[in-house]
């Protein structure tokens, strides 16, 4: 008997077929067609619960030794905290199983928070009142919550420091010279040596060519996020150097 032959077109706009539930799914018809990701048939049959949310308010203290935290009846192992700062604040969180001590590990937890681990009840404390914010907890059974677009990181730039002075020309020589007396509210230093001869800059000690920081001609020596306030002093290792700039604020 001859078998009839079914493009893979009509295969692909034929109504689905009702198959049970250990028969083997149908496999995709073209390359590129793939099964989804996410296991809808265990969401339909609730072996996978949607997303959840509640909001906890955090205007008051309520804590365990005060006697008053908040106990949620709560069941997952899929456990988020909202990212947005502009509603939602910090707390402690135990994560909790009915069946077993109520004793539980105290975390912290703030907007972004994501935890993989299962509860059937969860404890709340709320350390220090927050007017006006809350905890929204998202959870649910088996999702993966992941850091999406929204993420972001906070970099804090310095602040320029601004301080009032002038350049200055030095010499140095074979005997040691002091460059500038020491400065508790000194903010920055720089020693540049545009001459020809090397010098060696000391820093709280008479400069010697055995302790001093060697600045070769062409080069220099700068203090800006952490400033030495001594007194500077330098020398060269043989000769006399005019022309050595110092900028000190």
């Amino acid at each position: 008997m001859a078998t009839q032959k079914v493009s893979a077109l009509e295969k692909f706009m034929a109504p689905p077929q009702n198959v049970g539930a250990n028969d083997p799914k149908p496999q995709p018809i073209f390359a590129g067609f793939q099964k989804p990701s996410i296991d809808l048939d265990a969401v339909r049959d609730g072996r996978r619960a949607p997303l959840l949310y509640l909001d906890i308010p955090l205007d008051t203290v309520q804590t365990i030794a005060n006697g008053n935290p908040v106990i949620l009846p709560l069941s997952g192992n899929s456990f988020y905290i909202d990212q947005d700062t502009s509603i939602v604040g910090n707390a402690v969180v135990h994560f909790q199983d009915t069946n077993l001590q109520q004793s539980s590990a105290p975390i912290y937890v703030g907007p972004g928070f994501i935890a993989k681990v299962p509860f059937t009840q969860i404890l709340v404390e709320v350390k220090t009142a927050q007017a006006g914010k809350i905890l929204r907890i998202v959870y649910g059974t088996d999702v993966d919550f992941t850091a999406g677009l929204n993420a972001t990181i906070s970099v804090t730039d310095q602040a320029p420091v601004r301080f009032s002075s002038t350049t200055q020309q030095a010499t140095v020589t074979i005997g040691a010279t002091t460059l500038v007396a020491a400065n508790a509210s000194r903010k920055f230093a720089m020693i540049q040596n545009n001459g020809v001869i090397d010098i060696f800059v000391a820093v709280g000690v008479t400069a010697t060519i055995t302790n001093g920081i060697k600045v070769p001609s062409g080069g220099s020596l700068t203090f800006d996020a952490a400033v030495a306030t001594n007194a500077f002093s330098a020398i060269t290792s043989g000769g006399t150097n005019s022309n050595i700039v110092t900028l000190f604020g």
